[in-house]
């Protein structure tokens, strides 16, 4: 193991001290491997992290991680930015390689490349802030550093975040979180997300229109419900109505115009119109709908909660 990682207890609780009285700027921040500078695991780019509010944190944490972190067990997960240019400061997320446990607070330092291919750190000085909170807020980069196999077949994943029920959050307006609600993400990321929400909603119609009931419970949550015609479904009755009116003769074509998504966190809402039409032997004639829909994200994929259909004049 490289000497130079090997820092004594006294020092690195001595260096946690200088971080955090200072004000948390030790010397220039230090470069990331190739690729962190842009890539992006689940994470915005290095100017969106920047300009995100700064993760919050802890200052007996930090002090207690100073005094007990062993920096030769140590490789660098990920980093976040705080402040602006010039005077941006970049702090790195560690995880234990014997534990695969990922440590709370951010430390600034600088990296070096060890034997195994992965990155370390040397003169560390721990922050008070969390870097639990940074990956919640999006400003955390991961992509462009290694983690062996067998460190990562010890990471710990984190809890999951409770999530409100399908029918909490339709009942909640936009005004009711707040005008900054979708705002918590980064833009490039939510744009994406706001594709993702669209594409899930004519997905799930386009598995309709196919009587395809598989697919369709792969977009549907196990939860979901639908308000249409003045009744309510469950998803597989929905589906069973659908089958009963394609086998009568009836053709119908469903397409998301207009879309407007919102998000926060992992829930979204989206209202839209529904331009399309309905076929019988009598002819085919075009159709309206106005239409909202709740989604809620589970394992990178958005799924729909709830759907609302009202036919325009």
């Amino acid at each position: 193991m490289n000497a130079s990682l090997r820092i004594p207890c006294y020092a690195k609780g001595f260096a946690a001290g200088l971080l955090l009285f200072s004000g948390g700027h030790i010397g220039a921040a230090a470069d990331p491997p190739p690729g962190a500078e842009t890539g992006t695991s689940a994470s915005p780019s290095p100017n969106d992290a920047q300009s995100a509010t700064p993760p919050k944190g802890s200052f007996l944490s930090a002090l207690k991680q100073g005094f007990t972190e062993d920096f030769d067990q140590e490789v660098v997960r990920g980093h976040f930015d705080v402040g602006s240019p010039p005077n941006t400061q970049r702090y790195y997320c560690l995880i234990n390689t014997k534990t695969g446990k990922n440590e709370v607070n951010g430390v600034a330092g600088q990296l070096v490349v060890r034997a195994d291919k992965m990155t370390g750190i040397k003169g560390a000085a721990v922050s008070p802030l969390s870097c639990a909170d940074a990956e919640q807020k999006g400003i955390l980069i991961t992509s462009g550093y290694v983690l062996s196999g067998s460190v990562s077949s010890k990471i710990t994943p984190a809890p999951p975040v409770q999530k409100p029920s399908a029918g909490a959050a339709a009942a909640l307006p936009p005004s009711a979180i707040g005008p900054g609600a979708a705002e918590h993400k980064p833009a490039a990321a939510a744009t994406v997300d706001k594709v993702q929400v669209t594409e899930a909603v004519s997905s799930m119609f386009a598995a309709a229109t196919a009587d395809d009931l598989a697919r369709f419970r792969s977009i549907a949550a196990p939860d979901f419900y639908a308000f249409d015609g003045g009744k309510r479904f469950s998803g597989d009755a929905l589906m069973e109505v659908i089958k009963t009116l394609h086998a009568s003769g009836k053709v119908y074509v469903w397409n998301v115009t207009e879309p407007e998504v919102h998000i926060y966190r992992d829930i979204a809402w989206i209202t839209y119109v529904n331009q399309g039409s309905i076929q019988d032997a009598s002819g085919i004639k075009s159709m309206t709908w106005l239409e909202s829909a709740v989604l809620r994200k589970e394992a990178g994929l958005w799924r729909v909660l709830f759907l609302h259909s009202t036919r325009a004049p």
